[in-house]
């Protein structure tokens, strides 16, 4: 007797994105790196795109190009590859630290439309 075992795999990756530190402090006048990856393989290509700098800090999503890039394009063949992120902040006349909510909206490759928010801290040189 013989019998047929009928066997379903169910994908369980869920579409993310993975920021390292959860946090990041810069000092005024300084910068200071963070990481990001997808959490799962996508169908096709995933844009990451920043948002949420103001006066005085702003971030480089690739210090190999001239500029202030502020995405990152991350496809089916390198979707694994840890990204790093810089983040820069000016120094001003002010005395106070200050936090920053930099978001992160993430679009296609299945991904649909998600967004994920890190705090930066700038911590001030004048105190």
């Amino acid at each position: 007797m013989s019998k047929d075992l009928v066997v379903t795999v169910t994908e369980n990756d869920t579409p993310g994105l993975v920021l390292s530190p959860d946090t990041v402090t810069v000092a005024e006048a300084g910068s200071a790196p963070y990481t990001m990856r997808l959490a799962s393989e996508p169908t096709a290509t995933v844009i990451v795109t920043l948002s949420g700098m103001r006066s005085g800090v702003s971030i480089d999503t690739d210090g190999g190009t001239e500029g202030m890039q502020t995405s990152l394009r991350f496809t089916t063949a390198d979707w694994k590859i840890t990204r790093t992120v810089r983040v820069s902040a000016t120094a001003d006349d002010n005395i106070s630290h200050e936090k920053v909510t930099l978001s992160h909206t993430i679009v296609g490759g299945g991904y649909g439309s998600l967004s994920k928010d890190l705090v930066v801290t700038v911590t001030d040189d004048d105190t």
